[in-house]
């Protein structure tokens, strides 16, 4: 592997971080969200898949509904063809999230 590096261009260390970005979207980004599905299934009893923890919105469900957002943000083709395979998180737990009261207000503002 070719060295990447702060202090390079983008166009020194190009074809490194093509390949970074496809294993992030291969391996990571599928990591992640088959284990914050597996939460959310197994809190499914007391939060409906709407809470990684208990029945009401925490520090943790902000921080990673924070994360998938920004995920949609800079790979939006990679999140929507994985959308179908984490039916809690996005089916459930990131619109829920995103229309909590005081939360919607400050997404709107």
């Amino acid at each position: 592997a070719e060295y990447m590096g702060m202090s390079l261009y983008y166009e020194d260390q190009k074809e490194e971080s093509l390949k970074k970005a496809t294993d992030f979207r291969e391996k990571r980004i599928p990591k992640f969200l088959k284990y914050f599905e597996r939460v959310l299934k197994g809190n499914e009893a007391q939060g409906q898949g709407k809470f990684l923890v208990g029945d009401s919105l925490s520090y943790a469900d902000l921080t990673v509904w924070h994360v998938l957002s920004g995920l949609e943000f800079a790979f939006p083709k990679e999140m929507e063809a994985r959308k179908k395979d984490y039916p809690l998180l996005f089916g459930n737990f990131y619109d829920s999230v995103k229309e909590t009261k005081g939360i919607k207000e400050y997404l709107a503002s």
